[in-house]
């Protein structure tokens, strides 16, 4: 176990050189430099695994132990050759200074064609090797966090740091006391275990109720367990036991094979007190899974007053959970001064906006009560405040009349990707596409991941260093609304943040065009 642990350290340390060598020679390769970026790339990918699997390693997995082998065999043909071409750019900086003889130059190993095309080829065949070791983790059940992130899903000490401070909420107040009642107070709410759904309509706010209701004081004095899961489209149930069980326990629990066990795990953790589970974005219909769960969360759930809380766009959804119509919460669209508001909120110290508030009110109206969109475009108009940009989105008719269809939040939404100021800014934007749903998004990790590819040159010599531009892109995507759930440290610095599950849609949609 200790020479473990020993592997685990050092190959950190190894790999963490070879991602900041590869990073300094970004610049400085030439004939090569798209290989070298790809492969920086992987890296960052590796890397995100890794925690993982020295997690897992450590319960004594042969198979996981020699994929860290594998991965150190590589790290130290990269650390070889990353020394390699930083020895050969030296040399040939004082080759150039020096008379040499063209002919014999040429048939040296040192001839910078040659070099090339070797350096070329033996970064190509690491990468191919380094990608076919990161798609293999996942049949190991290794995940590709891609940073490290924290693995503790959402209890009542993670809510401020996870579930991101909803600061800023508009019109919502009734709607939350209602769901407390619900939870709390509602007298037929007495059973083992009780659906409550809150529904509505894509970017109208479920998710944003929800945290507002797990942070309300009652909430967290009556239920003194509260876990939090993102389902989305995946209703899987032993993905779900586990994140519940992680919760409870702070710690990874992927390794547990037994469905069985990771119920009893729960319940041991859980005791006889009182828990809120929330299932947030709800998509499946399947009566058969639901009900798997549902007898699991039953065997776990030994007193009366447990609660459910899940958010659904749909009906159906919270009908085939068992949701008694008293227990469903329809979430209505904000009225047009509540989605004001939200604009207006985004524009704190604008001089103009008295000349604007006109236009801005019509935007508000057309924003159909969702407060998403009011908050997007919020954001864009926050950094386009000129007249004619505004009266452009308004009489933007053809986006603004599709609202209603399958895809008209998206479309209403991509106005504030087409205004985006500058081409590589919306190359950034749409790399956020890579990360999965609901994935928390370092922001160091994002940096160095769109610096090797290739985003980030500098336009003028205010931003010199290629991470003070990473910064400005990250803080302007925060402030066109495009990142959510910002996450902050003690000096109040974005250390994190989220994308919603529509900003996503797009994120995926343009960078596929």
């Amino acid at each position: 176990m200790a020479a473990d642990a020993v592997l685990g350290t050092v190959l950190k340390l190894t790999l963490s050189k070879v991602i900041s060598a590869a990073n300094e020679q970004l610049n400085l390769a030439v004939g090569f430099n798209q290989e070298l970026r790809r492969f920086h790339v992987t890296l960052g990918m590796t890397w995100g695994v890794l925690d993982d699997a020295e997690q897992k390693q450590v319960t004594g997995r042969p198979d996981l132990k020699h994929w860290l082998e594998e991965l150190w065999s590589i790290s130290e043909k990269a650390d070889d050759l990353m020394d390699e071409i930083a020895y050969e750019n030296q040399r040939h900086k004082v080759a150039a200074q020096k008379m040499l003889k063209q002919v014999s130059y040429f048939f040296t190993p040192s001839n910078p064609l040659a070099f090339r095309l070797k350096m070329a080829i033996k970064i190509k065949n690491l990468n191919a090797a380094l990608v076919d070791l990161n798609n293999r983790a996942t049949g190991l059940g290794l995940q590709h966090r891609l940073a490290n992130r924290n693995p503790e899903p959402i209890g009542i000490q993670q809510t401020v740091s996870l579930l991101g401070e909803p600061s800023g909420v508009i019109g919502r107040d009734g709607d939350v006391q209602k769901i407390v009642e619900l939870l709390i107070h509602d007298s037929s709410n007495q059973q083992p275990l009780c659906v409550i759904s809150i529904v509505g309509i894509a970017g109208v706010g479920k998710t944003t109720l929800a945290k507002l209701v797990c942070k309300n004081y009652q909430i967290q004095r009556h239920f003194l367990k509260i876990m939090w899961i993102c389902v989305s489209e995946n209703f899987d149930v032993k993905r779900i036991l586990v994140q519940m069980l992680e919760s409870l326990t702070k710690a990874g629990c992927e390794n547990i094979t037994s469905k069985d066990v990771v119920v009893q795990r729960i319940k041991e953790n859980l005791g006889k007190e009182n828990y809120l589970l929330v299932l947030d974005d709800v998509w499946n219909e399947d009566r058969l899974k639901w009900e798997d769960l549902r007898q699991c969360l039953l065997g776990i759930t030994e007193t009366i007053g447990s609660k459910v809380l899940v958010t659904t766009r749909t009906q159906n959804v919270a009908s085939m959970m068992g949701t008694v119509p008293a227990h469903v919460h329809r979430l209505e669209q904000l009225k047009d001064n509540d989605c004001w508001s939200i604009i207006k909120h985004r524009l704190f110290g604008n001089s103009e906006l008295e000349e604007l508030e006109n236009i801005g009110k019509e935007i508000a109206e057309k924003c159909k009560g969702v407060p998403l969109i009011a908050s997007v475009i919020g954001g864009t108009l926050c950094n386009n405040r000129k007249k004619d940009d505004w009266l452009s989105i308004k009489d933007n008719i053809d986006v603004w009349g599709s609202l209603e269809e399958a895809n008209g939040v998206q479309r209403v939404l991509q106005l504030s990707f087409d205004r985006l100021p500058e081409l590589a800014l919306k190359q950034c934007f749409a790399f956020c596409s890579i990360f999965p749903k609901n994935f928390i998004i370092e922001r160091e990790v994002l940096i160095q991941l769109w610096m090797a590819e290739g985003f980030l040159q500098p336009f003028n010599e205010r931003y010199i260093e290629i991470e003070d531009i990473g910064d400005k892109y990250f803080n302007d995507l925060l402030s066109y609304s495009l990142f959510e759930d910002a996450k902050r440290d003690s000096y109040g610095s974005v250390t994190a943040c989220k994308m919603h599950d529509l900003i996503h849609d797009l994120a995926y949609s343009v960078s596929k065009s």
